[in-house]
């Protein structure tokens, strides 16, 4: 009797520090997946603009990733369904073979693992994006503060 009381309170002493580790685990989207989408993605997929030479650019695939309430949605629907990357075309087309004419992002180098680890993790925990109202860029491409003026990169200062 004495043993299954103490089991108890062990068990009930311990889930405080179990749910606090696995929100530690969560992924942060502001730190840990919007700055991959910034650097890597939104250069393709934001909101239409012209460029200094008076072209105007569209989002590919018509997904821009530069609005919370756009994030998700593509030319051909669902680019992100919550709780389910292997159904989410974002999730398929970052995990092609680099030789794939396909795979996102299409210029540079592929994501790392670590990237890709966590976009699909963030994608299983349900793709929600907190408190993020959206980034603005520039014709340039410079991203944007609340004021409209672009922000200096580290190599930029």
């Amino acid at each position: 009797m004495t043993s299954k009381i103490t089991l108890t309170i062990l068990t009930l002493a311990a889930q405080p520090l179990m749910l606090a580790s696995s929100s530690a685990d969560e992924v942060d989207f502001e730190k840990d997946i919007l700055p991959v989408f910034e650097e890597r993605c939104m250069s393709c997929h934001r909101e239409t603009y012209k460029t200094s030479t008076g072209r105007t650019k569209k989002p590919k695939g018509d997904l821009r990733m530069d609005d919370p309430k756009l994030i998700s949605k593509g030319e051909d629907g669902d680019v992100i369904v919550a709780g389910k990357p292997d159904e989410s075309a974002m999730y398929k087309s970052i995990t092609l073979d680099p030789e794939d004419d396909d795979i996102m992002p299409p210029k540079g180098d592929p994501l790392t693992k670590d990237q890709i680890a966590n976009i699909k993790k963030w994608i299983e925990e349900g793709a929600k994006t907190g408190d993020w109202k959206g980034t603005k860029f520039n014709a340039d491409g410079d991203k944007l503060d609340k004021d409209g003026k672009p922000i200096k990169k580290a190599e930029d200062k």
